[in-house]
């Protein structure tokens, strides 16, 4: 197996709790990670479709829930923006 066959990690650093929260979901979506005690999240990103999914679970877990309402209201209207800051 080249390097190229070999599915990129990424590595979360996230605290305690929010780092089995993430793990429980990603799992619940079939996505392979590990995650142990004192170390990061690693989670193996195979697709375009996993890395947005990982960054949907992340945002869910991270974001204010000010935030989360705010896009969920953008996208309800239709004005969706990408950014960070949004």
């Amino acid at each position: 197996m080249s390097t190229a066959d070999v599915p990129p990690i990424a590595t979360l650093e996230l605290d305690c709790l929010e780092r089995w929260s993430v793990f429980r979901r990603l799992k619940e979506l079939s996505i392979p990670c590990q995650c142990s005690c004192g170390h990061p999240l690693e989670v193996k990103i195979n697709t375009v479709a996993t890395a947005i999914q990982v960054w949907s679970v992340t945002q869910q877990c991270l974001s204010p829930r000010s935030t989360l309402v705010a896009r969920l209201e953008r996208c309800w209207h239709g004005k969706v923006s990408y950014g960070r800051d949004d």
